[in-house]
């Protein structure tokens, strides 16, 4: 059974950060102004993190494993048959960016962070599924 007080505060923590994104109001035409830059890419490294938890907390209680890197999180959910193939590959390819933030933030670039703040939000996907499997279990109890 899956720990859904933790789920759902990961759900909202990645709520936070969207609407944070949102409010940081990055686009093409302020790329320059650091402060957006710099509020876009945390908020976008956030929601990584917290992505790469759930799939985690997942993987631990359906007994799946761990996997050797957190873009590995993502393929024995679809395997599962918990996300579809196609949202696995788009999350994967998303979590693989997180190491721009993680460990070389010097080329997250302003034209990377950008593209990175329009893609994030297929996390929204991956999020509208866990949702009904917590909606599920706490159906169950």
């Amino acid at each position: 059974m899956y720990d859904l007080v933790r789920i759902n505060k990961m759900i909202e923590d990645i709520s936070k950060f969207f609407k944070e994104l949102e409010e940081a109001g990055l686009n093409a035409d302020n790329l320059n102004q650091s402060i957006r830059l710099n509020a876009s890419a945390m908020s976008i490294f956030s929601i990584m993190n917290r992505t790469v938890d759930i799939a985690q907390e997942i993987l631990v209680k359906k007994e799946l494993g761990m996997p050797d890197s957190y873009e590995e999180s993502f393929a024995p959910l679809a395997k599962e048959g918990i996300i579809n193939v196609d949202l696995a590959e788009k999350i994967e390819k998303l979590i693989a960016e997180r190491k721009l933030f993680a460990h070389h933030y010097f080329a997250a670039t302003p034209k990377v962070v950008l593209k990175l703040s329009k893609d994030i939000y297929v996390v929204k996907d991956f999020i509208d599924r866990v949702k009904k499997i917590v909606a599920k279990e706490e159906k169950k109890k």
